[in-house]
């Protein structure tokens, strides 16, 4: 057993450190790291290793005490962009109950890598980290591959800060308070990343902040399925770079929105574009929405793609939508866009599909490729005291409409286009189109093309 303390930020305490290009150091005890300590440290292009134990408690505890949890790292990587790979191998346990379980730095490349009985596990605190990557220049490159981090309460799974690149595999995060599961920017591949959100957690699965400052962002981010229960939580909250010509993907499972204040995915443009476009795309399938399943806030310059599709893993069944399934807010010299591909929605009664937001402005075009059910007064778009210009095409095979309307138009300033490309069946008092009274400017066109 190592204890190890320092006295300031000056004079710090190493448990275990491999200096030196090829040094290797490994854990197979236990190491407390308090204030101004580290558990083990690998010097650029070494390697250290937290081993199982047998008895599966922790080899590495950390714990700043009074002190800041900066203060306090188990296992940290130094990096250089002249030195070969810096490894860090987690195929143990490593609590924080203050502190940074694993941190990297520096200006060249690391690999992080988790056993399969790697864990990590963050007490409740907001200024506790599991993992914090702060990459000091563009030649910043850091791998993390697999790995389970428990958050307890509040705090961050996976912090990606700082310049270079990052790319997360296969990471399994669960979230049992206000935390974050990941919290990122700049350029950073997210891939099969799990996120479980308990129904008490009113916390965020991933945040993403694209910023930079002049070179394009490209950001991609991949989730399996999540349940986003208690009012107040995100299953992904992202912002989109402000640098022109940037991009952003998120794929996602199947998202569920249990709660009236729950948000599946949040999607903003990049405010302050300059001329050029940055584009995000996001591609996901609407589980039972109680909530809001997409929520779009566009930007000037920026064009956000989205597309609800079919599970790619589970047979589709209907699909219940009492919130809203898309909910956009456009913004003038923006562009936003969303195709329906979805098969077997089944809208609620008083409630629709896609919203147009009564702020929204510049283009919006809905596309609808699937026939959707619509319960009683349901609207497949409703479109609100809009500007800008809006097109609605219904291009859907077998569509009906009872009591509801399939596009609800409410005082619009700008001009909205709805094409009638298929057949609709009309099986009640409903309406394919409905407008009350147009807003000033406001103008509505109806296209008949079948």
């Amino acid at each position: 057993t190592i204890e190890a303390t320092g006295f300031d930020a000056d004079n710090t305490a190493t448990a275990m450190e491999a200096t030196n290009s090829g040094d290797k150091v490994t854990n197979a005890g236990e190491i407390t790291v308090n204030k101004y300590a580290f558990g083990m440290v690998a010097g650029a292009g070494a390697t250290a290793v937290n081993n199982a134990k047998i008895d599966e408690s922790a080899g590495i505890t950390v714990n700043a005490g009074t002190a800041n949890a900066n203060t306090a790292i188990g296992m940290l990587a130094e990096t250089e962009a002249t030195k070969s790979t810096t490894t860090l191998t987690n195929d143990g346990k490593i609590a924080v109950t203050k502190g940074i379980g694993i941190s990297v730095t520096g200006d060249g490349e690391a690999k992080v890598t988790f056993g399969e009985a790697g864990t990590i596990t963050v007490e409740d605190d907001a200024s506790n980290i599991g993992i914090n990557i702060n990459g000091t220049a563009k030649t910043s490159n850091t791998t993390i591959t697999g790995g389970t981090i428990e958050l307890k309460g509040a705090g961050t799974g996976i912090n990606i800060v700082g310049a270079g690149t990052t790319t997360v595999t296969g990471a399994a995060i669960t979230l049992a308070g206000a935390g974050t599961g990941i919290n990122a920017g700049g350029n950073v591949t997210l891939k099969d990343i799990a996120i479980t959100l308990s129904d008490e957690t009113a916390g965020t699965g991933i945040i993403y902040v694209g910023g930079g400052t002049d070179k394009a962002i490209k950001a991609e981010i991949s989730t399996g399925d999540m349940a986003v229960a208690k009012s107040g939580a995100t299953g992904i909250d992202a912002t989109m770079s402000k640098v022109a010509e940037s991009t952003l993907n998120i794929k996602t499972g199947i998202i569920s929105t249990e709660n009236a204040g729950a948000t599946g995915i949040k999607i903003t443009g990049g405010t302050g574009t300059d001329s050029g476009t940055s584009i995000a795309t996001v591609t996901t399938t609407l589980g039972a929405t109680a909530g809001t399943g997409v929520e779009v806030a566009g930007a000037k310059n920026n064009t956000i793609n989205v597309t609800l599709q079919d599970s790619l893993t589970k047979e589709s069944s209907n699909t219940e939508v009492s919130g809203t399934g898309v909910k956009i807010t456009g913004v003038e010299n923006g562009e936003v866009i969303v195709n329906v591909i979805q098969e077997n929605l089944e809208v609620k009664e008083g409630t629709e599909l896609v919203k147009v937001e009564d702020s929204s402005a510049g283009d919006v075009t809905i596309n609808t490729e699937k026939a959707v059910e619509l319960l009683t007064t349901a609207n497949l778009v409703n479109i609100g005291t809009a500007a800008g210009n809006i097109t609605v095409n219904l291009n859907a095979d077998g569509q009906a409409v009872a009591t509801g309307n399939l596009v609800n138009v409410g005082a619009i300033t700008g001009t909205t286009n709805v094409d009638i490309n298929k057949d609709v069946k009309l099986t009640g008092t409903g309406n394919i189109v409905t407008a009350g009274n147009l807003g000033e400017g406001g103008t509505l066109n109806i296209n008949l093309n079948v």
